[in-house]
């Protein structure tokens, strides 16, 4: 997964974690309108769940993870971002399915696993 070089994603994504709704989705957004990477896409997903807009969330998420299969990226930490939004929607299938991706392909960082803060 490419970086994201948007600091309006960095900025929504916190305030996403510190549950401040309205700030986070702004950020989000707008982050997705000055740049739709990868990256930024989760941040639409996570910004839309905020306004319980999943299915168009789901959608997005299922057309990134092909994607990447499609690319074989491999940034299994960026990756784990999909699986946390699949989770934060409500598709646990999905979730553990990407989860698993994430592991086997090298990142595993159960501290990190333990104490993860997204909502879901």
């Amino acid at each position: 997964m490419q970086d994201c070089k948007v600091p309006e994603f960095y900025r929504g994504f916190g305030e996403f974690y510190r549950k401040n709704w309205e700030e986070a989705t702004r950020e989000l957004d707008r982050a997705y309108e000055l740049d739709s990477t990868l990256y930024t896409q989760i941040g639409k997903v996570l910004g839309d769940s905020i306004a319980h807009k999943n299915s168009g969330g789901l959608e997005i998420l299922r057309r990134i993870e092909k994607t990447i299969q499609q690319r074989e990226v491999g940034d299994p930490e960026g990756t784990y971002k999909i699986a946390q939004a699949y989770a934060v929607l409500g598709d646990n299938e999905s979730a553990l399915r990407v989860l698993r991706y994430t592991i086997e392909n090298g990142f595993f960082s159960y501290p990190y696993f333990m104490t993860d803060p997204s909502p879901g």
